[in-house]
């Protein structure tokens, strides 16, 4: 009968050991008067079936731990042999290795995290003595997220579960790795907790000039990101004054969250995101306070108005023309045509990152002849699949049978030349719409992701006679010794005025950003008193660009904006 007794803790020597940890953690066991034996990495190298002995090991890596690993050894690590005999408890027998005990007790499920990041988290949190639960129940004790909104979120912040960032899991690593450190405690969680408003890029509709200020603050002071302007695939809310307007339409049409004002302040109140769902937008207010004046201040300023020259509209005067003078049609085509290869860009990255994983019975190309402009060999490819999936047919060459035209990075001069000789319709557009038609298994509008340089009625950038520095060219069939009202009366029709010869402007102010770059803004809706007009607005202070904007947009035109303004 051997001697050997039946469970021996086997301290792993290697060459990356932390030393002391692994001397005071064998002098520890000993007192205890637990057998230890010390192993090189050689002979456990040579294991070949798992036994009844606990391994300690320190660090977490290299070839003995990894031999271990996969032969599903009990292993701890030197801390945890050291916090137990601190606090006077047994050694863990988990079905993983445990290297310390800072989450020792804590039950963690994840949330917006990418797969990757999400699995890292699992391992240091069973590492650290927590558990991992895929689902959300009672038993929960913490929701690590990435951002704010997911469905699990909101039950934890019901449960009143702590909510903390994905940093909370590091730092609990890191500072676990030579001492006894309680992750769970108060003190710590407070410094991780999930920011209010994480992940949300929050953009305002009917509010005043001050209330925005006052919101904008709570935004970023919890975590959220303000923007003037609602974007595609990037806003996702949209805080709603009343429930109309262009903004609220494209955020309904783009599925993103129209809340009241009343979700941003509970959400402060209670400290955490609440469920939008809770917070429809008021649909029962009849007018919008804005920082737009109401319809019967507008009336006042434009009747009698030349409309063709904004720079005279007696409200708006605090401008030097002379500085205005310095910028010409050229300097804002190029600004124009820079924001449109930043977008070019993000359509490329878009279709790198793609995965084709989806399988879809609609022919969503159906019909569509596509050239790709300036592609890499290996996006080409990518490109066709796309079309093929799709349906579609790819074209090696310009013909009159393209119908659809994607861009690269750069608009070229054959496609340039194309279009100026094209005898039928072609859609020129950002590879962004083939991705996402790809995405939704659906067609998405051209119009979204034509580029504007080619959009049909745009006039601003093609190489025509230089812009007035007075202000923009006056239409040459109007004779110089037309009185304004004639051409107010023109457009009276369109919006069905009344016998008292005022036009109906619509009530709604839709608050576009003053500070943005050159940038087209399309409204919805094809009626208004200047339907298909294009306006450029350049060298007003912000607030006088966004009300003059708000004129232009309540009739449906559209506005090209220059955003720098000079004092008189």
């Amino acid at each position: 009968m051997s001697g050997k007794p039946d469970f021996v803790i086997r301290f792993v020597s290697s060459a990356n050991n932390r030393k002391d940890q692994m001397q005071n953690a064998v002098k520890g066991v000993q007192a205890a008067k637990v057998p230890t034996e010390k192993v090189k990495e050689e002979a456990i190298l040579e294991m070949t079936t798992t036994d009844n002995n606990l391994y300690v090991c320190d660090p977490f890596e290299g070839q003995a731990f990894d031999h271990l690993l996969k032969l599903g050894c009990r292993i701890v690590g030197a801390q945890c042999v050291l916090s137990c005999l601190e606090l006077d408890i047994s050694l863990p027998r988990l079905s993983h290795p445990v290297h310390n005990l800072t989450l020792f007790g804590a039950v963690i499920t994840c949330s917006s995290i990418v797969k990757q990041r999400r699995e890292l988290i699992h391992r240091k949190v069973q590492w650290m003595g927590g558990t991992v639960s895929k689902d959300l129940t009672e038993c929960i004790t913490h929701l690590i997220a990435g951002e704010v909104g997911s469905k699990k979120y909101h039950v934890a912040a019901d449960l009143k579960k702590p909510i903390l960032l994905p940093d909370w899991v590091d730092a609990c690593w890191d500072e676990g790795q030579t001492k006894y450190y309680k992750g769970t405690s108060s003190e710590v969680i407070s410094l991780y907790k999930c920011p209010i408003f994480k992940g949300c890029n929050v953009c305002l509709t009917g509010f005043q000039m001050d209330e925005k200020k006052r919101i904008e603050e709570a935004i970023t002071e919890h975590g959220g990101i303000y923007s003037r302007e609602l974007k595609f695939q990037e806003s996702t809310h949209l805080i709603v004054r009343s429930a109309k307007g262009p903004k609220y339409e494209h955020a309904k049409k783009w599925k993103i969250h129209c809340v009241s004002l009343q979700w941003l302040s509970d959400g402060v109140e209670k400290g955490y995101s609440c469920d939008e769902a809770l917070y429809p937008p008021d649909c029962s207010e009849t007018e919008c306070h804005t920082s737009t004046p109401v319809k019967e201040k507008r009336m006042s300023e434009f009747k009698g108005a030349d409309v063709s020259t904004i720079s005279n509209i007696s409200s708006f005067s605090n401008v030097d023309e002379t500085a205005m003078t310095t910028f010409n049609l050229t300097e804002i085509k190029d600004k124009v045509l820079t924001d449109v290869s930043v977008t070019l860009e993000s359509g490329l990255r878009s279709l790198e990152e793609l995965k084709l994983d989806k399988s879809h019975e609609n022919p969503f190309l159906d019909g569509c002849k596509i050239y790709a402009s300036d592609f890499t060999a290996e996006l080409v490819e990518k490109v066709r699949r796309v079309i093929n999936a799709g349906g579609g047919t790819r074209l090696s060459q310009l013909n009159q049978a393209v119908t659809h035209i994607l861009v690269a990075d750069r608009i070229t001069p054959d496609v340039r030349t194309f279009h100026s000789n094209k005898s039928s319709e072609v859609h020129i557009l950002n590879t962004m719409w083939l991705v996402e038609s790809y995405r939704h298994g659906k067609r998405q509008p051209e119009e979204r992701y034509s580029l504007p340089e080619f959009t049909e009625g745009n006039t601003l950038l093609k190489d025509e006679e230089p812009m007035n520095p007075k202000g923009p060219v006056r239409n040459p069939s109007r004779t110089d010794h037309q009185q304004p009202d004639m051409l107010l009366n023109q457009y009276r029709s369109v919006q069905g005025g009344g016998d008292d010869g005022e036009v109906d402007f619509p009530e709604e102010d839709e608050d576009k950003s003053p500070d943005e770059d050159v940038t087209l803004m399309e409204v919805a809706g094809t009626g208004g008193m200047f339907a298909n007009k294009i306006f450029t607005i350049i060298g007003f202070k912000p607030e006088e660009t966004e009300q003059i904007q708000t004129k232009i947009m309540d009739a449906n035109g559209i506005t090209i904006i220059y955003t720098e303004y000079f004092d008189e």
